[in-house]
């Protein structure tokens, strides 16, 4: 599996409207929201016009804060190496995602001061689009979509990532740039 590196700040944004540009094709939307951290990195440097909503959810895996205290380490090894651990911890992932039974949810959190605005927008809203930087397992956007869904079931959902790591998920994401390739984003810990 291959690394693609968007840590260049031109180069992410010019990404950024690309995938923008890909999830608008004959489509408007009432309302956008970005995955926290990465998704609402994604949306904030999408051309998404004025006048649609924008907000952000929070669902993280476990392991996402405990990377933050590796970053010091992490930053000093070859680039050969850091790819080498993101394949690694790719394939962990995917062998636990195959172990798994079901998709759980994991809790899923509004943006502070939000939460009612962010309620009545997704109450009123017919297409949404959900932003994140990358699709794994899928588990993250699944939780955050059926909390969308628990609100307003009738609204039409599309899902708008980067990069798509695992075949098996591909089917989470309406649109991506990427599939099967790891990209390494300006807020990696190997950036």
């Amino acid at each position: 599996m291959s690394v693609v590196n968007l840590v260049d700040r031109r180069r992410f944004a010019s990404e950024c409207e690309r995938l923008w540009e890909l999830s608008n094709r004959g489509l408007t939307y009432d309302l956008v929201i970005g995955i926290a951290n990465g998704g609402v990195s994604v949306m904030n440097a999408m051309p998404v016009p004025g006048a649609v909503p924008a907000f952000t959810m929070t669902c993280r895996r476990p392991s996402t804060p405990f990377k933050r205290y590796l970053r010091p380490l992490i930053r000093l090894l070859p680039r050969s190496v850091t790819d080498g651990l993101r394949r690694i911890e790719s394939a962990v992932r995917y062998g636990m995602f195959l172990r798994q039974s079901a998709v759980d949810d994991r809790p899923v959190n509004y943006a502070l001061g939000t939460s009612m605005q962010l309620r009545q927008a997704i109450a009123s809203a017919t297409r949404i689009l959900i932003v994140d930087d990358a699709v794994d397992t899928g588990t993250t956007v699944l939780s955050v979509k059926r909390s969308i869904q628990r609100i307003n079931a009738a609204a039409e959902i599309r899902v708008a990532v980067i990069t798509v790591t695992m075949k098996a998920s591909r089917s989470i994401a309406d649109y991506y740039l990427y599939s099967e390739q790891l990209v390494r984003f300006p807020w990696s810990v190997d950036a």
